[in-house]
């Protein structure tokens, strides 16, 4: 029962993330009537589950949160902000409760008890209703539904009842069940344990098929359900009921194209009376296809083995490229040749798999957003742009906090109170912006408010108060802005539960840097402040450039290369200097001295360049080999210390190559520089 459990509380918690979106939206429009229906179907079917796996506290109190709405559906009881925060505070509430299958948490016991007072008495003196309001014959908002259930045979085991969930079925409005028995055995071999029974139901109703089939949300992975929809709305009237009912035994199930002969009618009357059943030669009331389940729901453990066994298939092709390049067989090259180009492929698929849109971390942002404003006394709106941009789920788990915390930045520090943005000649309503665009293999987010900026000189007298730089340092710009992700630095002047405490920032850069990110501040005092930030599509498998440094060889993420040159070894006379290429001048670090690797006797040097914080910087090695799908493997303990590689692959040959991670090799090769000349003043100048 242990992995039913945590089957439900996987499904109850989408449930609860629907529901406040839901009520996020229903909150800007109180009269909103689909966003009503929602937050009512989304409790009804969290209410009905949680009491077939056996969580009867969280049915109970769903059940009573659930009466409000639907005495809002009847209209007779008026929605408020008051019912609004309660519910939201309820579905919190429910969030810990569920995570919490033992319940021994007194604080969570005491918690439901008052939350249950307040809802019961929104409750006390409603008249009770029907949980569904089916409108008069001849609506248009009405359809007619043919739906087969086949229970898997083991839903009885799994503590799932089959006619609780047509009970439920039938509440969406009327109809009637049909049973058959096309697979039951003989006495002697029966097992009462086992599901034999499958069910043919007809349903008129106002509900659409998502509502449907949300009905048999946690039990459509081992049940055979089909849902059928009538061009045209039938009525079932109490003798089209009644023959459908009295179908022979031996004729059930009827299956479609019985049920369709069965149900031929005429088109509704414009007046809505009912219609009469007769024989007739026509066609297609039922469409003749219909698409199938189109998604499936696939655990993260799946996953993660997939893409562990699409990792070994890599690095085995590659292998046997390397060797099948010694040896001079045409055909063995050219099956050789397209087993790369499926390999690929197959990776390209897995990666779509394993990608979800980062719209699933917009629910709480709009709720942090929601209540932090609530809270500071401040007007803010939250707009989303190209939310429906992938990233790997593990990129997704992991960008959650550091956003967070940006947000939380953007509502303190940057939006100011409507008095001020009134005496700045600012609307009242600040206005964070997230938006998210695909940039190659890299995808792109940008966190934006309208509101008072961020003061270089601020920043500067702050650190220098603080001791992280000295008083005659000279920064560009863009070091000024990240001494904020500096560890302790906060310009608040006090402490509070939202921020002061100086560890925010300093989170995001380092979770971004565990994601082999990067971020630039862009702002100006008065006007706003906008923070981008660059991610890779994923963490496990990508595509790199191998390079030669001395006698070994390393990784470049290719989504990092911009260009490449070659100079003459004579222009690198020290680890770093500026040089000129197309016409612009940039800082070169050799790659070579810096990693103390033996000098080649090469007259040439290779200059990858590269993008770091907004700016362009070259890294010079011996030899470029050339591009290379590199398998991602975790470093060992030897190598802790070693931040400027992110893992190691293993090559065709067998050997192992580092991975650079760019962002933090070029961070320490600078900070090296800095202690030696004025660097940030000689790169950004």
């Amino acid at each position: 029962m242990d992995s039913l459990q945590h089957i439900f509380i996987q499904e109850a918690t989408e449930l609860l993330s629907e529901l406040e979106e839901a009520l996020l939206a229903f909150e800007n429009n109180l009269e909103d009537r689909d966003s009503m229906e929602r937050i009512f179907r989304a409790m009804h079917t969290l209410k009905g589950a949680s009491s077939m796996f056996g969580f009867t506290d969280v049915n109970d109190f769903t059940h009573e949160l659930e009466s409000i709405y639907d005495a809002l559906r009847e209209g007779t009881l008026k929605a408020t902000p008051g019912i609004l925060e309660l519910t939201l505070e309820a579905v919190d509430h429910l969030g810990e409760f569920i995570k919490n299958p033992s319940h021994e948490d007194e604080s969570i016991k005491k918690r439901q008890k008052t939350l249950l007072e307040k809802i019961k008495a929104y409750n006390t003196g409603l008249t009770p209703t029907a949980p569904t309001s089916i409108k008069e014959t001849g609506n248009p908002s009405l359809a007619t539904f043919y739906i087969s259930f086949t229970p898997g045979k083991d839903i009885l085991k799994n503590g799932s009842n089959p006619l609780y969930l047509l009970e439920d079925l039938l509440e969406l409005g009327k109809g009637c069940v049909l049973p058959a028995f096309p697979h039951l055995p003989g006495f002697d071999t029966l097992d009462p344990t086992t599901c034999y029974t499958s069910f043919e139901v007809l349903l008129e109703t106002e509900h659409s098929e998502a509502d449907i089939e949300d009905v048999f949300l946690f039990v459509a992975d081992g049940s055979g359900i089909k849902i059928e929809r009538f061009v045209k709305p039938v009525t079932l009237t109490e003798a089209l009921r009644q023959k459908f009912l009295d179908t022979l035994p031996s004729e059930r199930p009827l299956g479609l194209e019985k049920v369709k002969g069965l149900m031929e009618v005429e088109e509704l009357p414009e007046e809505g009376q009912a219609v009469v059943a007769k024989n007739s030669t026509k066609k297609n009331i039922l469409p003749e296809n219909k698409a199938s389940l189109n998604s499936i729901r696939v655990s993260s453990e799946k996953l993660d083995a997939l893409m562990n066994q699409i990792s070994e298939l890599v690095t085995t092709q590659a292998r046997l490229s390397m060797l099948v390049n010694g040896l001079e067989v045409a055909e063995l090259g050219a099956i050789t040749e397209s087993m790369s180009k499926i390999t690929r492929k197959l990776r390209d698929n897995a990666f779509s798999i394993c990608l979800i849109p980062i719209d699933t971390l917009v629910v709480r942002f709009q709720r942090l957003v929601r209540d932090l404003s609530k809270e500071l006394g401040k007007n803010i709106e939250l707009i989303t742009e190209g939310t429906d941009t992938e990233l790997d789920k593990s990129v997704i788990e992991k960008l959650s906090d550091p956003l967070l915390h940006l947000m939380r930045n953007c509502i303190d520090h940057g939006i100011e109170s409507p008095a001020e943005r009134s005496r700045s000649g600012k609307s009242e309503k600040g206005t964070i912006r997230l938006e998210a665009y695909n940039s190659g293999t890299n995808v792109i987010i940008t966190l934006s408010d309208d509101g008072a900026g961020i003061d270089p000189g601020k920043i500067r007298a702050r650190a220098i108060e603080r001791n992280i730089i000295p008083a005659d340092a000279e920064l560009s710009e863009q070091e000024t802005y990240q001494l904020l992700f500096e560890a302790g630095f906060s310009t608040a002047e006090t402490v509070s539960d939202i921020s002061g405490r100086g560890v925010g920032m300093d989170v995001v850069k380092r979770g971004l840097e565990d994601l082999h990110g990067g971020i630039v501040i862009q702002s100006e005092p008065g006007k706003g402040t906008k923070f981008t930030i660059r991610l890779p599509l994923t963490l496990s498998i990508i595509d790199g450039l191998l390079v030669e440094i001395g006698e070994n060889t390393y990784v470049i993420p290719l989504h990092r290369v911009e260009k490449c040159y070659e100079i003459p070894a004579t222009l690198l006379t020290s680890i770093h200097q500026q040089i000129v290429l197309d016409g612009t001048r940039m800082p070169v670090f050799h790659l070579g001295e810096a990693l103390q690797c033996e000098n080649t006797a090469s007259t040439l040097n290779q200059v990858i360049k590269l993008e770091y914080e907004g700016k362009e910087v070259g890294v010079s090695v011996d030899a470029i080999i050339g591009e290379h799908q590199v398998v991602l493997k975790p470093l060992g303990h030897m190598y802790k210390e070693q931040e400027e590689f992110s893992g190691a692959t293993i090559l065709g040959d067998g050997t192992v190559a580092l991975v650079f991670d760019i962002d933090r090799l070029l961070k320490k090769l600078i900070s090296e520089s800095v202690k030696n000349v004025n660097y940030g003043k000689l790169s950004y100048q």
